[in-house]
């Protein structure tokens, strides 16, 4: 096939990239997740949880099981009756997890993986699918129906009959859902007594949980309660089952910002101990999204996978700058695989609507992308920011009235003024400055330090560098200098921003 032929090379959305599975990255956070060495997998909009979610949902062995929640359509106002009286407000939600977890678990157990692999685990196994349907009525209840009103746990005798010496705990035969926070403890380390004894440990068992931004709300705490508790739950199963010597991790997709707004103790030690950042295109990652274009451009276009992106881009013509096509529009991207699969998309788009085509991919195709690119590019910010920053409108116009891709302190400052005085008041410049930074619209320049010389600081480069209140020259993300207007040059005030500071031109 040439490239006159090819429809796209993938979906930005992971929903509808009919291509992710074939063309899948092995990113060392899916490496790691597979492996159980990590649970929390932290990204950005659109750096890849979602395919990382659905490769491992996806993928069937004779010994992995894995099964996939997402949550677009939970009925949360029957979960959060499940909330825990008396304990911090940040684990009001944790047993309600722990349950979700192991009636996940139970449910690819006794449909999925019903061969016992020992005697005991055969009277284990036995155990849970009486529960399961007693209570539920079939199976392999949907996520929906966990919490369901009309749901009455029937414990008796499965899970109140002792192991061996061991005694039982729970004393109650039945008991209303809606009453399940007064005997949850008990439940759940029975409902876990239960499970170890069924897990084989040759196999390897997963249950993950995606989405958990639909409806994300900054303002709402039950919003962050919920999810501080299902990471604490996450993280107290998954330490019980290493414990056992068994083989299955509850794992987690979180947004890097949303958990920026989680406050619970031992978040750091979390992140710190169980996170995985999904990264591309960094020092401290194998991972290169010219890699992941690859992998596309082989598959639609019937090419070796080594040497795709040269047979398909041609590299032999620098772009301004004397850059290579590939660092062009990396430059453009927040380096996510989103970024990456638009712009090669419309940069096909441009090609197959030139006349004066060749069988690659030219200089005149890349800039021919560069508007439509950049009007997605703002919109997905749009997304990110307009539940943070509601100012977000008024921010992004401060820019085009400044005009230039590189501007000082003071330029903004006087933006700022004028807007203010003609439009009424906003956040003070340098909360607007600071918000700009967290979502990558801006970076600053940092000037010398410890090594000498000076470096732009982005968010989405660095998402522990923090803002700078000392800054005092800035830079919008290349991909926004056509949906604002701005032009490449140099802003000054008191002088002008150097090419040194890598504000060069870019014809």
């Amino acid at each position: 096939m040439n490239l006159q032929q090819v429809t796209t090379f993938g979906a930005s959305e992971a929903d509808n990239d009919a291509l992710l599975l074939d063309c899948f990255e092995d990113h060392e956070a899916y490496i790691r997740a597979r492996s159980h060495e990590k649970f929390l997998i932290v990204g950005r909009k659109g750096s890849g949880k979602t395919a990382i979610f659905k490769k491992l949902v996806s993928e069937r062995s004779y010994n992995h099981f894995c099964h996939g929640h997402s949550f677009s359509d939970y009925p949360w106002f029957h979960h959060d009756k499940q909330k825990k009286v008396g304990v911090p407000e940040s684990e009001c939600f944790r047993y309600s997890w722990e349950y979700v977890i192991l009636i996940s678990i139970a449910k690819i157990l006794i449909n999925d993986d019903a061969q016992p692999w020992s005697d005991e685990s055969l009277e284990a196994m036995a155990r849970l699918e009486q529960f399961i349907c007693d209570t539920y009525g079939s199976k392999s209840p949907e996520l929906n129906r966990i919490f369901s009103p009309e749901t009455t746990l029937r414990l008796k005798p499965s899970l109140t009959a002792g192991w061996g010496p061991l005694k039982a705990t729970i004393s109650a035969e039945k008991i209303e859902i809606d009453h399940l926070p007064s005997v949850i403890y008990e439940v759940n380390d029975a409902l876990l007594e239960t499970v170890i004894r069924c897990l084989n440990p040759d196999n390897n068992y997963y249950i993950c949980f995606d989405e958990l931004d639909r409806g994300f709300n900054s303002a709402d705490e039950n919003y962050r309660n919920r999810l501080s508790g299902l990471l604490i739950a996450a993280r107290d199963f998954n330490r019980r089952i290493r414990q056992s010597g068994k083989n299955m991790t509850a794992v987690v997709f979180l947004r890097d910002d949303i958990l920026r707004y989680l406050k619970f103790e031992d978040k750091n030690k979390i992140i710190e101990d169980f996170s995985s950042v999904i990264e591309w295109d960094k020092p401290s990652v194998r991972n290169s999204l010219r890699g992941l274009m690859s992998k596309r451009l082989s598959k639609v276009l019937d090419l070796p996978e080594e040497g795709a992106w040269d047979s398909t881009f041609n590299e032999e013509q620098q772009m301004p700058g004397r850059q290579s096509k590939f660092q062009y529009i990396l430059d453009r991207t927040f380096k996510r695989p989103r970024d990456a699969i638009k712009f090669c998309n419309e940069v096909l788009r441009t090609y197959q609507h030139n006349p004066e085509r060749t069988d690659k991919f030219e200089n005149a195709d890349i800039a021919g992308a560069r508007d439509e690119y950049s009007r997605y590019a703002r919109k997905e910010l749009v997304d990110e920011m307009q539940q943070h920053f509601p100012e977000h409108e008024r921010s992004f116009d401060l820019l085009r009235v400044i005009g230039n891709i590189g501007f000082t302190l003071a330029k903004f400052q006087e933006a700022h003024a004028s807007s203010v005085a003609s439009r009424g008041e906003m956040p003070p410049s340098i909360e607007m400055l600071r918000q700009l930074y967290e979502f990558s619209v801006i970076a600053y320049l940092k000037v010398g330090g410890a090594g000498g010389g000076s470096e732009w600081v982005w968010k989405y480069e660095d998402t522990d560098a923090e803002y700078d209140d000392r800054a005092t020259t800035f830079r919008v993300h290349p991909g926004l200098k056509e949906v604002l207007g701005l032009k490449q040059g140099r802003a000054s005030v008191e002088g002008e921003i150097t090419e040194a500071s890598g504000l060069l031109e870019d014809v």
